[in-house]
């Protein structure tokens, strides 16, 4: 990354992201998901952070301490209060428990169904809670010759609900990932030199082994976003009567990634004719933003 976009990254995290995370009361009830080894909120400095991962902390340690980059920060792994089970996670948790902040960094991308964890938020938000989420720009990444998420891609995965992710994500997963992560969009350069990460019929194997009904999961960027093409998706669900989540605000990219905030709507009233008007033009907008 240039001094330029290391500059652009840092005036975009002062303006939209730090005044958030800085505003957060260290005695807030929050809930961090998938922290693994960079948490943002510790335990010595909230007392009321709880933290849901897909293993425990000990084996979380185990598994990233043979990761050569990333083995020094096992350290900051937190203890893991709620283990992911494949199950809703409303249901992991006691329902005593509602929280004022929601976190999740680097870890939508792989939930298995989109909008059943977004629901499931929803329903372990407190009155006037908000959802914070970062999120990679898949332009920045070895993600960057793919597609962004479509709304019909969450609303199928949504109706047939499986422990694994499906086919077409672990296919496009494979077959569009490229051997560069420059942590910026894309140059000429970068484009010239990418080279796919796997070869074409490895994604049809793994599409076929995805679809059987004995599949184990297998971890992918199962959803991929732009600020506009994730503002997009939020409020074609919303729309469509999926979720009732509401965006505050969504920054541009810094780095490899934005950052989102959210609030749930409690009033569960059908739009009005003129609402969905809005929504519509503000649909068309965005529609034209991802097509640049």
């Amino acid at each position: 990354m240039g001094y330029a976009a290391r500059i652009y990254g840092k005036v975009v995290h002062l303006l939209y992201v730090r005044p958030i995370l800085s505003g957060i009361s260290e005695q807030a009830l929050i809930l961090e998901i998938g922290a693994g080894y960079n948490p943002h909120f510790t335990k010595d400095k909230f007392p009321n952070v709880f933290h849901l991962d897909h293993a425990t902390a000990d084996d979380l340690r185990a598994k990233y301490a043979r990761d050569p980059h990333v083995g020094h920060l096992t350290d900051r792994i937190q203890n893991v209060d709620f283990v992911s089970d494949g199950s809703p996670i409303e249901d992991l948790i006691p329902t005593e428990l509602r929280f004022d902040i929601v976190f999740s960094s680097h870890s939508l991308e792989h939930q298995i169904d989109l909008i059943g964890h977004l629901l499931s938020i929803g329903k372990l938000l407190a009155p006037g809670g908000r959802l914070l989420l970062i999120l990679p720009d898949y332009r920045c990444s070895f993600d960057a010759f793919r597609y962004p998420t479509v709304t019909s891609d969450a609303i199928l995965v949504h109706r047939e609900p499986r422990k694994v992710h499906r086919g077409k994500q672990i296919f496009d997963h494979l077959t569009r990932t490229v051997d560069i992560n420059p942590i910026r969009r894309l140059r000429a350069p970068d484009r010239a030199a990418a080279k796919f990460n796997y070869p074409l019929a490895a994604g049809l194997d793994a599409l076929e082994n995805a679809e059987r009904e004995d599949a184990k999961y297998e971890d992918a960027h199962a959803w991929v976003f732009s600020p506009a093409s994730f503002r997009l998706l939020l409020l074609e669900l919303y729309m469509l009567g999926y979720i009732r989540l509401k965006v505050d605000s969504i920054s541009p990219t810094y780095g490899n990634q934005f950052f989102v905030v959210l609030h749930l709507c409690e009033d569960a009233a059908s739009p009005s004719a003129e609402e969905i008007a809005e929504f519509e033009t503000e649909r068309l907008k965005l529609i034209k933003k991802t097509r640049r």
